[in-house]
């Protein structure tokens, strides 16, 4: 079994909102917008990778010993389950956006 570092430098802005980047895509062009939808996809990415490296981080340092406060760790947990269940959902929203809009008869 393999030890994987994990760390507990995740602040309280680390799970960025998903407003921003909504907001950012209704500003956008037509043009812009594949762009913008893009970029929130990545952000969100981008959080749920950040959130689960910290993770990682703080279970190494608790398998070795240096981890003294454990409720930071499972708050970093936390966060990194809600960051990755909110990137599946949006997901999953994508795709029945999707599947409705291929069902549409022209």
């Amino acid at each position: 079994m393999a030890v994987i570092p994990m760390g507990s430098n995740i602040g309280i802005n680390s799970i960025s909102p998903l407003k921003d980047g909504i907001s950012k895509i209704s500003q956008l062009s037509p043009e812009g917008v594949e762009d913008g939808f893009k970029a929130v996809f990545r952000d969100l990415i981008d959080n749920v990778e950040k959130t689960e490296e910290i993770t990682k981080e703080d279970a190494y340092k608790l398998s070795i010993g240096e981890a003294d406060d454990l409720h930071t760790m499972m708050i970093n947990a936390a966060r990194a389950d809600i960051a990755l269940q909110t990137m599946v959902q949006l997901r999953n929203k994508v795709l029945e956006a999707y599947s409705e809009v291929m069902r549409i008869n022209l």
